[in-house]
């Protein structure tokens, strides 16, 4: 009866041995793997624990007049880096355009060769998104160190953002002024170019707005205002309205008709609201 009980009592404790035996080992080959195999590994995540990589927004291209006078500037901001000052912002409003936060599909836009960043600023109409790859500019990097908590301290090595590129535009701002000076709140738009080159001199749209709204605090409730505005100050009426083309030709064909003699300065018509040619009658939008 005790020879059995020892058997037993050695089996049991062969047994237990060979566990304890077995998870020593697991835990020695465990020790292994984490400080001899993968040391590199998890000395890298370390090291990516302890420091956070933080990309810093360049300053955007500057527009120039053709006067070399700067139209907008940049400002730098603690939350966004840098934002828009549009010096002459009613005058520009409709050439220029203006910037904003991408959205989602500006996110997977690859145009410009990197898609942008979803905290930094990008042209959303007018030159501003027609420029926006010359003009965005290289972020920079800033690596700082971080505690426990993921704040940061120290700044460990920064490389600094490198500016967009400036343009210089064929557009007068002393035209631009004139033209806002004239129109008023008048609805309505001038555009003005040498027909040797192509280049604008003058482009305006009445009434205008002031871009710079898009930095406020306000930002909502004042571009509310303006899209509730029965004169649609936002509309680029050089680019986004439609006009009868009639009107346009017709002082060239007046000053043909003059050259020829079929009439004179103080030749007059009256219209009737109706013209016949060829037995088909064409109306006169205008009644």
């Amino acid at each position: 009866m005790d020879e059995r009980i020892y058997e037993r009592r050695y089996r049991r404790f062969t047994t237990l041995f060979v566990v304890l035996l077995f998870v020593f080992f697991l835990i020695v080959a465990n020790l292994f793997k984490l400080s001899i195999v993968a040391h590199n590994y998890y000395a890298i995540l370390a090291s990516t624990n302890k420091t956070r990589e933080v990309l810093v927004q360049p300053p955007r291209g500057v527009f120039f007049d053709r006067d070399n006078i700067p139209l907008v500037i940049n400002e730098e901001s603690k939350r966004y880096g840098y934002v828009r000052n549009y010096l002459f912002p009613e005058e520009y409003a409709h050439a220029l355009g203006y910037v904003g936060l991408p959205g989602d599909d500006n996110l997977n836009d690859y145009t410009c060769g990197k898609s942008p960043l979803s905290d930094h600023y990008m042209g959303k109409i007018g030159l501003e998104k027609y420029f926006e790859c010359r003009l965005r500019g290289t972020p920079g990097k800033i690596l700082y160190e971080i505690n426990a908590r993921g704040q940061k301290k120290n700044a460990l090595a920064r490389n600094n953002p490198q500016q967009g590129e400036n343009t210089t535009l064929s557009l007068s701002t002393k035209l631009q002024k004139i033209a806002r000076s004239q129109f008023g709140e008048r609805k309505g738009a001038v555009i003005a170019s040498n027909p040797e080159n192509g280049e604008v001199y003058l482009f305006y749209s009445s009434p205008s707005y002031n871009p710079n709204i898009f930095f406020d605090k306000n930002v909502g409730e004042k571009y509310g205002i303006l899209v509730q505005n029965e004169n649609q100050p936002l509309l680029n009426r050089l680019t986004q309205a439609l006009y009868p083309p009639g009107s346009v030709i017709k002082p060239f064909i007046a000053l043909a008709a003059l050259a020829e003699d079929v009439i004179t300065p103080q030749t007059t018509y009256e219209d009737t609201g109706i013209f016949k040619f060829g037995g088909i009658e064409f109306g006169n939008w205008y009644f």
